[in-house]
């Protein structure tokens, strides 16, 4: 492969099993999260159901080693379309 096309890894990106699917529901749905709306870990601790209207997450908050506080950068603090995939997951967990 050509230097130039090799994609360099990013420090903050994190890979996921495949077996995901086979996860604890809890689980399931946070991986979905990860991977449909592509939110960063201490952003989807943040969530709340407030933040989802059924046709978007609002990331507003993050936590970090627990506490609530303010997303990583300003721009962070944003609305995140959810694909029908990723609905089902959070619907699903929303009924629990």
């Amino acid at each position: 492969m050509h230097p130039s096309l090799r994609v360099k890894e990013r420090q903050d990106s994190y890979s996921y099993a495949v077996d995901w699917v086979n996860a604890e529901p809890v689980a399931r749905t946070i991986l979905a999260v990860a991977s449909y709306a592509g939110l960063r870990a201490s952003e989807i601790a943040g969530l709340t159901w407030k933040a989802y209207d059924g046709k978007e997450l609002k990331v507003m908050h993050s936590a970090v080693r627990g506490k609530i506080g303010e997303t990583k950068t300003e721009t962070s603090e944003d609305s995140v379309p959810v694909i029908r995939q990723l609905r089902l997951f959070l619907d699903d967990w929303k009924m629990r």
